[in-house]
């Protein structure tokens, strides 16, 4: 597949940081402002706080949130947004995208019922929340969404149009959700899935009953979304034919408070320019996972950076040079310190290093550029092609 790379030369509301031109989509990548961003869909409080954790076990983001460029409506990825706010990181990686392009399509997601012995069980729940069935002959899901018709429950044999009056849209996902509890209360198993696989599942008895739910267009995703009203989860389905992969953005980059928005974006320019980018098609296998839209993924490439490295008073005399060239990958501060510590004689390392606390900082200070380290990102700081890192001893009394 033909890739097109260029930097992005034009201004968006978010100036992007680097572009893709795909096939069908242009995909414009930049690090955004959290509070800019509009969410049209609610967080799973369990979801969010295991993203937070994961995100902040492997220390980067690892690929970036959909936006639309023009409403900065996040399309996909609200929970990985709140669990970098809940890390206290207020500034997140994303694909900015053309949301009036036709290629980006909303559908739904359909709630397949597993565990019903008859449809009776199934009924009933759904009553309980407050609906009124009607039997109909005709399965035209072009009802769907037009009050008082919330959604159609579907069995082998039987159809139901579940109406309850409503005068905007985003109600009848909270009517939806009602559905939900009642049915997982009984004991069912609720479970998520296209409108082909859940009508396919239920046509070979996979499933037990299928609650086919509403399309929202872009129109009222944004405008809700604008307006503070969100979404019961998994009220939308964006097909998006194009999607950038593995952008790795270290979390020491959001959480940088002394770099602005653009230099963070500079850096991230510096990131990505750094790395191979390889094009795949619609049905690929990225990380086990099987994607439908064509994708980019971004790959490390065999990069080393040069650091010149500066050990004073004893450091220099343990060392035994006035400077050290190193080459390293990617590498932080505490990458640095950890390869000084290795030239030093093994009874001296706790010189440099607290055994204890794991952290040099006690018995040194540590300059990166000529600037403290810890005014940066303390030893996750990461380090550029040409950095300068001096390490001075401190003087303990007794």
């Amino acid at each position: 597949m033909p890739v097109t790379l260029n930097l992005v030369n034009h201004v968006l509301r978010v100036p992007a940081a680097y572009a893709i031109t795909g096939k069908r989509l242009n995909l414009n990548i930049a690090i955004v402002e959290a509070s800019l961003l509009h969410m049209h869909e609610e967080i799973i409080p369990a979801l969010l706080d295991e993203l937070a954790r994961s995100i902040e076990l492997d220390g980067r983001v690892k690929n970036p949130i959909i936006v639309d460029e023009t409403s900065l409506v996040v399309l996909d990825g609200v929970h990985r947004v709140a669990a970098l706010q809940k890390l206290g990181i207020n500034r997140v990686p994303a694909c900015l995208v053309d949301y009036s392009n036709p290629a980006i399509q909303v559908l739904s997601w359909y709630r397949s019922v597993i565990g019903a012995q008859n449809p009776s069980e199934v009924t009933a729940r759904v009553k309980s929340a407050g609906c009124v069935l009607k039997q109909t002959d005709v399965f035209n899901r072009k009802v769907i969404g037009f009050s008082p018709t919330v959604a159609i429950l579907k069995f082998r044999d039987q159809t139901f149009l579940v109406n309850c009056l409503f005068t905007h849209l985003s109600e009848t996902y909270d009517i939806i959700g009602r559905i939900e509890e009642r049915l997982k209360a009984a004991g069912f198993s609720v479970r998520y899935e296209t409108e082909q696989d859940a009508l396919e599942n239920l046509e070979e008895n996979r499933v037990d009953a299928v609650l086919c739910t509403p399309k929202i267009s872009k129109e009222e995703i944004v405008e809700s979304a604008l307006s503070g009203r969100v979404y019961e989860w998994k009220a939308t389905r964006h097909v998006i034919p194009s999607r950038p992969l593995n952008v790795n953005v270290p979390l020491s980059l959001l959480k940088d408070k002394n770099r602005s928005l653009p230099e963070a974006n500079d850096e991230l320019k510096r990131l990505l320019q750094s790395r191979r980018l390889k094009g795949l098609p619609s049905g690929s296998i990225v990380d086990g996972r099987r994607y439908e839209e064509e994708l980019y993924v971004f790959e490390e490439q065999d990069v080393k950076l040069n650091v010149t490295v500066r050990p004073l008073g004893v450091f220099r005399g343990l060392v035994g040079k006035d400077h050290v060239k190193l080459k390293l990958e990617h590498a932080t501060v505490r990458d640095v310190i950890q390869a000084v510590a290795e030239m030093l004689p093994s009874e001296a390392r706790t010189m440099l290093i607290d055994p204890e606390l794991n952290d040099p900082r006690s018995n040194a200070i540590i300059l990166l550029n000529g600037r403290e380290i810890n005014v940066l990102e303390g030893l996750e700081t990461m380090l550029s092609d040409g950095d300068e890192v001096t390490v001075i001893p401190v003087a303990h009394g007794g």
